[in-house]
């Protein structure tokens, strides 16, 4: 069920492919999954990005260093970063 909230999100940001890019991935198990993601926005406000999306607010955002936290990152976009001790499961990329 993680995954499909992650398919839906990215339905709905649709009006702002042209700005964003980035993935998602289930972490966990059934009935223990997290669900975290990195993704790349052109320019500096977020916000105007991500609300195009009526969920956006479900969702916690945390500005990244892309020196600082380029193995997070690259281990997002690659799907073999573990959370919390969580593994990957699923997951979805917005392109």
């Amino acid at each position: 069920m993680s995954a499909n909230l992650i398919g839906g999100f990215h339905n709905r940001l649709e009006g702002s492919r042209k700005y964003l890019f980035g993935s998602a991935g289930v972490y966990g198990e059934n009935n223990n999954s997290k669900i975290v993601g990195a993704y790349i926005a052109r320019g500096s406000d977020s916000k105007s990005i991500f609300d195009v999306a009526p969920d956006w607010e479900s969702y916690e955002y945390t500005p990244l260093d892309f020196k600082a936290d380029r193995d997070f990152i690259l281990g997002c976009w690659s799907w073999t970063n573990e959370v919390d001790g969580l593994k990957y499961a699923d997951g979805k990329v917005f392109k």
